[in-house]
């Protein structure tokens, strides 16, 4: 396998599209339904932040519970 054939291979993937979501592009019904339920969109997108990063809610909700990096707290 050459040089060439693995930059070929990676340039592929540094290139690939990045999703982009805003809030002018949500289609109206969509939009109408947030604001309809503000309650449980915010609950919505939380579940669906803590899917992609778990870290964001764990290490402080521990935290609080007394659990510090290496353990129990005393």
């Amino acid at each position: 396998m050459s040089l060439q054939v693995i930059q070929r291979a990676v340039s592929g993937i540094v290139l690939s599209p990045v999703f982009r979501v805003s809030i002018t592009n949500v289609p109206a019904v969509v939009h109408r339904w947030i604001t309809a339920n503000p309650g449980q969109s915010a609950l919505l997108i939380t579940n669906g932040i803590l899917i992609f990063t778990p870290a964001a809610l764990t290490g402080p909700l521990l935290a609080t519970m007394g659990f510090g990096a290496s353990g129990p707290v005393a």
